[in-house]
This record gives structure tokens, C-alpha cells and sequence, in this order.
């Protein structure tokens, strides 16, 4: 049986407890000093969330980039791995201590031995790039694969084109197509679109063209700017998918709007050329400038050309020249051919044949049919060169083999008259033949001489009249007086 309490106690009791309600409450305790005290017990994941207050100046504590540091080291030494990325970072960058490559990499080194994924990826194009380290493509590719690995897909990717440029590692398209595969199953737009250039070229693995524009999609709809322009260029041209010009248009103008240039090039080819929009010089010169800003070789040399030209602005041969010079450089080998052709001829420029050599030399390394031509005569003229046939003979056969129409011609020419070479009729209707075929109006008249009466060729009068006719259509009037005398 409970017995009620006095009634002085409960008088009291009342009081005291209004009292306990209105003490003031404690002074919360900073989160700082909790982290502190958990480091100092050996809880790193703690000590690197403090350090990356220091570093910001969160979290109670002011901005201190040695404290942050010291954290950091601390942890890292305590195995976590995050901590030795970040004071690798720091490192790296100077971010108020020293600046020193050598301690980033033991500090990445470090990270990549442990858990990080992330830091295996960074050693890996560190010594992949070769700016601030020795460039060491074997310890790139081991730590590429092992970032790879890790579930980092940008290594995947960067492991990917090394194996599609070969060297070291061996070249290895199907191994490189795996590797963007990879990439770009984990999200990386870039990895997409180079896995869609492989199976675009049927390299390594099966040629494919519907999927290939599938993976230029997502890489386009995933960011990557290069693919929007591949996709256009696909668009364009009707590879693997219906012709659209109008799409074309829409993916070449968000592939420049975002930076990347050989879009704004394929766009301004469009409006000087009228393709899918109204005409418009202007706006094709202004869109050429911006590709060129942006390191696109085509448009520095279509702008080059306005300004050789004086078509779409007014001329000027020193910004041409300076053009053709950035195309060169810029892997267009059109540029040098340009620019030598220039240099070859004098007038407003001062005439250097030795600088236009060295200019189609370079060309014709570079893979350009008609630089290897130039270069060709330049031999056969002793034109800043000593005289050299046979160099000559060898650069018209790779000019000709390599595409250049005019050359096999040229070829065809020099050995049906046998005046500079040898004369051998029979080779020379095979060049001529390719010369023809090519465009070549006058090619198509001299071969169509030769079937007229049979030298090195068989004897067809026939055939005769149809390459007349074909030469004079082509602009060939020798040809047009041959091919009426046939009746044609």
C-alpha cells in the first residue's frame, strides 16, 4: 500500500525542478576537437576529415596547410590511403607546402599500393604525359591496368589508346577495343566514342557501321564533343545510318559550340558551300577563324586560302603564309604544300626554293601525294636541290601510287616521250591509264594516242575515239579535235 508523500516535500520538489529547467545548456562541443581526439586515438578516416578542414578552413578551424599536412601524413602512415592521395596532391600542386614531384609520387605510390584505385590512375599518366616526371611508358602501363582494375575508367581509357598507337605497349587493337569497352560501360563518354571509332574502321574488332554511330550517340549524348562531331561526320556522309544533313548541321554546331573545332570547320564548309543552309561566306570565314583558334588544321587552311584568294576577306599573302604555316604544323599537310608553293614561286613573298623543298619534303613525309609531286619536279629541275632522276622518278611513283593523279600523268608523259627517262611505252600507258581515271583530261588524250596506233598499248580505234571524247568533255581541246575527226 503506497503511503501519498508530505506535503512539504512535494512543495519543495516543485521548485527545484523549475530550477533544473532554466540552467543554461552546456557549450556545444566543436567538431574540430571531437575529430581531434579521435585522431589522436587513431581513427584516420577522422584525421583526414580534420585535414581537409584545415585545408579549407571549415569546421571551426582556420585555413593551415601544414596542420592539414601533418594529418595527412599521419593518417597516410597509419594506411589510409585517401590521406596519401590528398598530401600527394598537395604536394604536387605547392598548396601551401613545397612543391615536390618526387614526394608526390612516393605519396601516390603509396595511395595505389593501398586502395586507391584513383591514385594508381594519376602515377599512370603522370609518367603516360611525361611533363613532370621521365616519361616511362612500362610503369604507365602497369599502373593504368592496375587503376584500370581498381574501377577507374579514364585509366581504362588513356590504357586503351596506348594500345591502339602500340610501341609500348605492343599495338593491340582488339586489346585497346576492350579497354574502351570497359571505359564506357562505367561512364566514360570519351571511351565510347573511341570504341566507336575502332568498329567504325573494323579494327580489331567487326566492322559495324549502325553500331558504331550507337556508340557515338551515347558518347555524344554523355559529353564527349569529338563524337558529336564523328556523329556528323556520319550524318553527313550516310555511314551506317540514313543521310541528314539537317542533323548533321545540329551535331557540327554543338560539337564547335562547346569547343571543339573540327566542328566549327565541317560547319563553315556547309555555308560556303550553301549544304543544308543559305550561302554565306562571311559566316564561313567567321566559323573557320574560330576552328583555327581552336587548333583545327582544315580551318587555318581554308582561311588561309580567303586571305591567298581575297575571296571572303581581303587578301593578304602574310596572313596566308602564316595560315598555311599553323595547317603544316597542325598535321595538314596541305598547309606545307601551300606554303612551299608560295615560297617556290616568289613575287610578294621572297622566293626560297630551299625552303619550299624543305616545305614539300615535309609534305611528302607527312603523306601527301601532291607534296611528294612537287618535291618530284623540284628533284627533276634542280630547283633547290641538285638534279636527282632517279629521286625524281621515285617521288613521281609515290605521288601516283599514293593518289596523286596529275603525277601519274606526269609520270605517264615524261616515259611515253622518253625525253627525261627512260622511254617505255608500256609503263607508260599504265600511268596514263591511272592519270585518265583520275580527271585527268590531257592524260585521257595522250592514252587515247597511243591506242590510236598502238604503242605500248593494243592497237584500238574504238578505244581511241572514247578517250578522246572523255578528254574533250574534260576540257582536253587536243582531245575535241581527235574526237571529231573519230566523229564523235
Amino acid at each position: 500500500m503506497r503511503h501519498p508523500l508530505p506535503l512539504a516535500f512535494v512543495l519543495l520538489a516543485v521548485p527545484a525542478a523549475n530550477a533544473a529547467a532554466q540552467a543554461p545548456a552546456p557549450t556545444p562541443v566543436p567538431e574540430s576537437v571531437a575529430l581531434k581526439k579521435s585522431c589522436d586515438k587513431g581513427g584516420f578516416p577522422d584525421c583526414h576529415t580534420l585535414a581537409t578542414a584545415y585545408r579549407r578552413g571549415e569546421k571551426g578551424v582556420a585555413k593551415d596547410a601544414g596542420k592539414a599536412a601533418g594529418l595527412l601524413k599521419k593518417a597516410c602512415e597509419g594506411g589510409h590511403a585517401q590521406s596519401c592521395l590528398d598530401l600527394g596532391d598537395m604536394h604536387r600542386t605547392g598548396d601551401g607546402i613545397d612543391k615536390d614531384v618526387e614526394k608526390t609520387l612516393v605519396y601516390w605510390q603509396k595511395a595505389c599500393d593501398g586502395t586507391s584505385g584513383e591514385a594508381c590512375a594519376r602515377i599512370g599518366l603522370l609518367f603516360q604525359e611525361g611533363k613532370d616526371a621521365t616519361r616511362d611508358l612500362t610503369r604507365a602501363t602497369a599502373a593504368l591496368q592496375k587503376a584500370c582494375d581498381g574501377g577507374v575508367h579514364r585509366a581504362c581509357r588513356v590504357l586503351g589508346s596506348m594500345y591502339e598507337a602500340g610501341g609500348v605497349p605492343a599495338k593491340d587493337l582488339a586489346r585497346a577495343a576492350t579497354l574502351y569497352g570497359k571505359a564506357c560501360e562505367g561512364g566514360d563518354a570519351e571511351g565510347c566514342g573511341l570504341l566507336a571509332g575502332l568498329i567504325r574502321a573494323g579494327q580489331g574488332v567487326a566492322r559495324d557501321l549502325a553500331k558504331a554511330d550507337a556508340f557515338f550517340t551515347k558518347a555524344c549524348d554523355g559529353g564527349s564533343l569529338a563524337a558529336c562531331y564523328e556523329l556528323g561526320l556520319a550524318n553527313e556522309r550516310g555511314q551506317g545510318l540514313p543521310r541528314n544533313i539537317a542533323r548533321a548541321n545540329a551535331l557540327y554546331t554543338k560539337a564547335c559550340d562547346g569547343g571543339e573545332a573540327r566542328g566549327c570547320h565541317s560547319l563553315a564548309l556547309f555555308y560556303r558551300d550553301g549544304v543544308g543552309v543559305p550561302k554565306d561566306l562571311s559566316k564561313a570565314v567567321a566559323l573557320w577563324k574560330k576552328g583555327c583558334d581552336g587548333n583545327a588544321a582544315r580551318a587555318c587552311l581554308e582561311l588561309g586560302v580567303v586571305y591567298a584568294t581575297g575571296k571572303g576577306a581581303p587578301r593578304s599573302v602574310s596572313d596566308a603564309s602564316s595560315l598555311y604555316r599553323k595547317a603544316c604544323s597542325g598535321g595538314d599537310m596541305r598547309g606545307c604544300v601551300n606554303l612551299g608553293a608560295m615560297y617556290a614561286a616568289g613575287g610578294e613573298v621572297a622566293r626560297d626554293l630551299r625552303r619550299a623543298t624543305l616545305l614539300y619534303q615535309e609534305a611528302c613525309d607527312g603523306g601527301d601525294a601532291v607534296g611528294c609531286g612537287r618535291l618530284g619536279r623540284m628533284h627533276e629541275m634542280a630547283e633547290g636541290v641538285p638534279r636527282d632522276m632517279d629521286k625524281a622518278m621515285a617521288l613521281y611513283k609515290k605521288a601516283c601510287t599514293s593518289g596523286s593523279s596529275l603525277d601519274c600523268y606526269n609520270l605517264g608523259h615524261a616515259q611515253r616521250g622518253g625525253q627525261l627517262f627512260t622511254r617505255d611505252p608500256k609503263q607508260a600507258g599504265i600511268y596514263l591509264k591511272q592519270g585518265c581515271d583520275g580527271g585527268v583530261a590531257t592524260s585521257c588524250y595522250e592514252l587515247g594516242l597511243m591506242h590510236e596506233v598502238g604503242d605500248g598499248v593494243a592497237r584500238d580505234p574504238g578505244r581511241a575515239a572514247a578517250l578522246f571524247t572523255q578528254g574533250c568533255t574534260g576540257g582536253e581541246q587536243k582531245a575535241c579535235a581527235k574526237a571529231k575527226a573519230y566523229g564523235r
